[in-house]
């Protein structure tokens, strides 16, 4: 029943999905996986505070968990809330140390704040943990970037260029721009 509840989240039937898993719910309260699918299907139908309270129960249940600290920063964001979302990155990493998607969450939050160093920081420990996380390269060549270090910032988007998937254009195309840029700001 749960699998079936979290495939009809994924696949776009966020309603049916929220009512089947209300079902696993009931049999088995302390399902935290269950209310984190909950929860990304009641932020799909439009209900913040419900799925606010669905991803707050599944990391009551497991704080180990990790996807529903994710799932209640990634809300946060949604909704502006960058300091609260910045908070729940970091409590999430008291009980998931370097946990490469809570490492990668907060290393956006602190290179939006401008602190380059902690931001390359959390994006270096990702790849330490994860070398398929094209995201983080994509984000320590920002990083990079922003500190005043252009030529990390052009062979980390090299990096990303190699590994991206064809599929992710729209990124590739910016990387691909930025790195030009760069590589004229460089030679000038």
């Amino acid at each position: 029943l749960f699998q079936v509840g979290r495939y009809q989240v994924v696949s776009g039937d966020a309603a049916g999905g929220v009512a089947t898993l209300d079902q696993v719910i009931a049999l088995d309260p302390n399902n935290a996986p269950a209310w984190y699918f909950k929860g990304v299907g009641l932020s799909e139908t439009g209900n913040p505070t419900g799925a606010d309270e669905a991803f707050r129960e599944a990391i009551a249940i497991d704080p180990t968990y990790a996807r529903a600290f994710v799932g209640l920063g990634e809300l946060y964001e949604r909704f502006e809330a960058v300091a609260a979302a910045r908070a729940v990155y970091e409590a999430g990493l008291t009980t998931n140390p370097g946990q490469p998607d809570l490492r990668n969450a907060l290393g956006v939050q602190q290179l939006r704040a401008g602190e380059h160093a902690a931001a390359i920081d959390s994006f270096l420990e990702v790849l330490s943990r994860d070398r398929g996380r094209v995201d983080a390269l994509f984000n320590l060549a920002f990083a990079f970037t922003e500190s005043g270090e252009p030529r990390k910032g052009v062979r980390y988007l090299d990096a990303f260029l190699r590994e991206a998937d064809p599929a992710q254009a729209e990124a590739r195309r910016v990387a691909k721009a930025l790195r030009d840029a760069l590589q004229t700001d460089i030679r000038n």
